[in-house]
């Protein structure tokens, strides 16, 4: 049998650098996770209107919620299921939600709008308003590519009762000596009224919603100021827009 020859190259990859150069973060370890959903929780956005799911997270814990000793997460994966939440793969929308940083106490795997910042020896991990943009950003993906449905309308209602509740706790225990905090909870019920109660599916969006004189017509992601002109995500974009008129 004839013995082959010919070159053979390799290009090589540059090496880690030894670990007392390395920027290690300083904050706990955190393992490897996977987002979840469930169709009974979202989540209002006040600064723009909207309702998102709120996601849990599967963390990726040997001996933990049925992840077993090799770090497999099928069985937990299933009894997730059984509780009514839908696991959610890491390239479900393509790049990879989570990134891994390395750490002083081990890896630290957070979601990828999340950029840590050391600042001599405390480590900051709470998101800024535009990385919090960035998750929400990734859950109008996940809703607009059909990978999460829109919220059930009884769930709506239930969010607004669960606020409605929730004023009236507080108004009777502390209304006279508190009059801000009462009138801030009742600006927040009005203001989960109007947003979520009208998002209803079963309320006509061809009938729209009056405002100043005018009424906002469509759905989500496409909203019009009296059925015609440019559209508009948010109700609020189209609010604004009947302001400058």
């Amino acid at each position: 049998m004839a013995r082959n020859f010919d070159a053979v190259t390799s290009v090589g990859t540059i090496p880690e650098k030894p670990r007392g150069e390395r920027v290690l973060l300083n904050v706990a370890a955190c393992p490897p996770w996977q987002y979840m959903w469930h169709p009974a929780r979202w989540m209002f956005v006040g600064a723009t209107g909207e309702v998102l799911p709120d996601l849990g997270r599967l963390k990726h814990i040997p001996g933990v919620a049925g992840v077993d000793k090799t770090g497999s997460t099928t069985l937990a994966a299933v009894q997730a299921s059984k509780k009514g939440w839908t696991v959610l793969p890491w390239d479900i929308l393509g790049d990879p939600y989570i990134r891994r940083h390395e750490g002083r106490h081990g890896p630290v795997h957070l979601p990828r709008w999340i950029v840590p910042k050391q600042i001599g020896a405390k480590c900051h991990t709470s998101p800024s308003p535009e990385q919090l943009e960035g998750y929400y950003q990734f859950l109008r993906d996940l809703m607009d590519r059909g990978h999460i449905p829109p919220p059930d309308e009884t769930v709506l209602e239930g969010m607004v009762d669960e606020q409605r509740a929730r004023h009236e706790r507080i108004l009777q225990r502390i209304g006279d000596q508190h009059p801000a905090k009462v009138k801030r909870e009742a600006a927040h019920l009005d203001e989960l009224t109007e947003n979520l109660v009208q998002q209803s599916p079963s309320r006509s969006a061809a009938a729209g919603r009056p405002y100043k004189g005018h009424r906002i017509t469509g759905d989500r992601g496409a909203y019009q100021v009296d059925g015609a002109g440019p559209k508009h995500r948010i109700l609020k974009d189209a609010r604004a827009a009947i302001d400058t008129l």
